[in-house]
């Protein structure tokens, strides 16, 4: 990352020496990357689930699926990572 690598010379060359606006943009970029590493690990754990079926250990049926839904809803799976439901259509 540029911005951490080379402080002064960003600092100078690409925001004229704003000490200020160098600690707001390195905020936001340290904030995305940690953010692209935290999707990075829930998409490796959904390519896991995907591989569970691909390689034959989770074989489907009515049942199995039924029971999936349930577990994978949505409204679940924001309560477990402890998002409140008017949360989510704030944002919306």
């Amino acid at each position: 990352m540029l911005i951490k690598k080379m402080t002064k010379i960003y600092t100078y060359v690409f925001l004229c020496g704003n000490h200020a606006k160098y600690q707001k943009i390195l905020h936001a970029a340290m904030i995305q990357e940690e953010n692209d590493i935290l999707r990075e690990k829930f998409m490796d754990s959904i390519k896991a689930q995907k591989d569970l079926y691909n390689t034959g250990k989770l074989l489907l049926n009515n049942n199995v699926v039924e029971r999936l839904l349930i577990y994978l809803d949505p409204a679940k799976i924001l309560n477990a990572a402890g998002v409140e439901k008017n949360e989510v259509t704030e944002e919306v």
